[in-house]
């Protein structure tokens, strides 16, 4: 696993990219419980299906739409979910959202991803322990503010089940993805280095794909 290289996957910024400014239908509250540790710590199933979302002004829509609340979702464009099936692209199940413009819906189709794929971090090797870690679901309890600040980030050993896409605190991604983002040219995707990825000081590793 050492010899894998992995990303942080996230959205860009740049203001000519419409975002989601809002869900305005479905249902978000929908939670299983980890059956180890009690706590609601995915969405079912049925959460992804029928969202409504409200996109900005902004004039260019991306490949890779941002949700402007919580949580990060990483929603794609029909055109990047082609890609993805194409390519083979591991590790999420697509859901058709419905986008609105000023209470009309837009023609393009866009897919919200439910990330599947699994992976822990090896915080021993990271130097700080959370107060509470769920190894089977990932659950994270902080003690004072959250998150903790990292200076470098790694996962533990033989942890990744080999997803090309995974969870944890954010979203994380295989080398193979990256290049494929960028092969096909993709908008709306960032990428860093996911030693990097904890650390809120450092800011070089953000590119543009």
């Amino acid at each position: 696993m050492q010899q894998e290289k992995f990303y942080s996957l996230s959205h860009d910024l740049r203001r000519k990219y419409k975002y989601l400014e809002k869900i305005v239908g479905g249902n978000l509250e929908i939670r299983k419980r980890c059956h180890v540790c009690g706590q609601y710590v995915e969405f079912d199933e049925r959460a992804y299906k029928d969202l409504i979302f409200e996109v900005s002004d902004n004039p260019e829509y991306p490949d890779n739409i941002m949700f402007g609340g919580s949580p990060n979702f990483i929603i794609i464009s029909q055109r990047a979910l082609e890609v993805f099936n194409k390519e083979s692209i591991t590790g999420f199940q697509a859901y058709p959202i419905t986008i609105l413009h000023k209470g009309q819906k837009i023609e393009r189709q866009y897919y919200i991803l439910r990330v599947y794929g699994k992976a822990e971090y090896n915080y021993k090797k990271m130097g700080k322990k959370p107060a509470f870690y769920c190894e089977n679901c990932g659950y994270t309890e902080y003690s004072g503010k959250r998150p903790l600040n990292y200076e470098f980030t790694y996962l533990k050993e033989n942890s990744w089940d080999g997803s090309d896409l995974f969870s944890l605190s954010a979203k994380y991604c295989t080398e193979k993805v990256i290049n494929i983002i960028k092969k096909n040219k993709l908008t709306g995707f960032d990428a860093e280095d996911i030693i990097h990825s904890l650390n809120p000081h450092e800011q070089s590793y953000w590119k543009h794909l």
